[in-house]
């Protein structure tokens, strides 16, 4: 079979005005999460002609990962000390950069927030909302977000695999990113919408015809009228409290206790454990007094919450063609990460909201799930054990 041509890159058309804000940003990407790296890296750090200063500093702040849970690509690490990385200096500049140059720092360290991956649409290019100053960016883009295609310099061209459907990736694709900035519907009409055509797609997939699937997706969004029904797909406030419930308890059980700590700060949470071992117990009343707070503070901001879906929708490649398991898998996996950006942010905010707060939310939640794919696949995967994977279930998901 015909390897698939890539020849394009693909990219939101704020991508170009990015800057990194230094010392000026609040959640810098040196504090609260642990940060992994290669094997290659790992050697090319410990191998450096380093000062004996920061070779001492190298010797006690780096790792490898433990027997077992250790790969080629997740094989070294920085212990952070107090929840920063150990080689940040008093001004946060990087001790290891100033002294080795650039090329020194894991690949990690030198492309966050960019990411990229091949498809058959391109070369997609994003930026990971785990960096504040990529939030801002969201922020100030109320009309939505556009796309850029530019050509590939021809040593960059690539030949994928086909797998699947994976050819008709283009179609799918495109007919996510309309379906979630069809701003006549409320975000979670969209999100069912998304949900109903996939599910279809799934139930289709041996037989399905891709040009009549789209024929339908613009025929569902061109008459309102056509999916009234979702509207009264039921939400569940306890259902959808206990869920993201359960996700933030597994990021605080992992190395995510920052996230824990954070919401102790906020007075939605209360730790009666240890950092170790936490028992977490929730103010069950403080979500629906940080929501509305939330909503007399910032108003109508369904477009940045938009601006947040299609951005994680474009950096993870929704949805997967491989098979109609994993297309299903794929939706679950961004109807459920839309779910803890609303419940962290509101969360975060607290009594006394800030867009400071909101924009903590919208990056810890970023960092805790976009750049953890074991823990997403886990958080994930316990739907379908649970049976709780079906479209009913995500209305619960998706509707506060």
């Amino acid at each position: 079979m015909e390897p698939i041509p890539v020849k394009t890159r693909l990219y939101p058309a704020y991508v170009p005005k990015f800057r990194c804000i230094a010392q000026d940003c609040r959640n810098d990407c040196c504090h609260d999460w642990n940060i992994f790296f290669s094997k290659k890296d790992y050697l090319k750090i410990k191998r450096a002609e380093k000062s004996p200063q920061l070779e001492q500093l190298t010797a006690q702040a780096m790792g490898r990962i433990p027997d077992g849970e250790r790969t080629e690509d997740r094989y070294g690490e920085f212990h952070t000390h107090e929840g920063a990385c150990p080689f940040q200096n008093e001004e946060g500049l990087c001790r290891l950069q100033l002294e080795l140059g650039e090329g020194a720092l894991p690949h990690v360290c030198r492309t966050f927030p960019r990411l990229h991956r091949f498809t058959p649409m391109g070369r997609q290019e994003a930026l990971s909302t785990g960096c504040e100053a990529v939030v801002q960016l969201l922020w100030d883009a109320p009309e939505g977000l556009d796309f850029v295609e530019d050509p590939l310099e021809k040593q960059q061209w690539k030949g994928l695999q086909d797998v699947g459907r994976y050819r008709q990736y283009p179609i799918f694709h495109s007919a996510v990113i309309d379906i979630l900035q069809a701003r006549q519907f409320s975000i979670p009409r969209r999100l069912l919408i998304l949900g109903l055509m996939l599910e279809k797609a799934a139930k289709e997939w041996d037989s399905l015809d891709a040009a009549r699937w789209q024929s339908q997706v613009e025929l569902l969004l061109g008459d309102p009228s056509l999916t009234e029904s979702l509207e009264q797909l039921p939400g569940n406030q306890k259902a959808f409290l206990a869920e993201n419930m359960r996700t933030a308890a597994l990021i605080a059980a992992g190395e995510g206790s920052f996230l824990l700590k954070t919401l102790e700060q906020s007075g939605a949470f209360f730790n009666s454990g240890t950092d170790a071992a936490p028992h977490v117990l929730f103010q069950e009343t403080f979500f629906e007094e940080a929501s509305q707070a939330f909503r007399e503070t910032f108003g109508d901001i369904d477009y940045f919450f938009e601006n947040l879906l299609v951005n994680t929708a474009f950096l993870t490649a929704v949805p997967s063609l491989t098979d109609p398991e994993q297309l299903w898998k794929s939706y679950v996996s961004l109807c459920g990460t839309y779910s803890f950006f609303r419940f962290l942010t509101v969360l975060c905010c607290g009594k006394e909201p800030t867009k400071e707060k909101l924009f903590q939310g919208v990056v810890l939640a970023s960092r805790a799930l976009l750049h953890n794919k074991d823990r997403q696949a886990r958080l994930r995967d316990q739907f379908f054990q649970t049976g709780s994977q079906t479209l009913a279930h995500m209305a619960v998901l998706v509707k506060e």
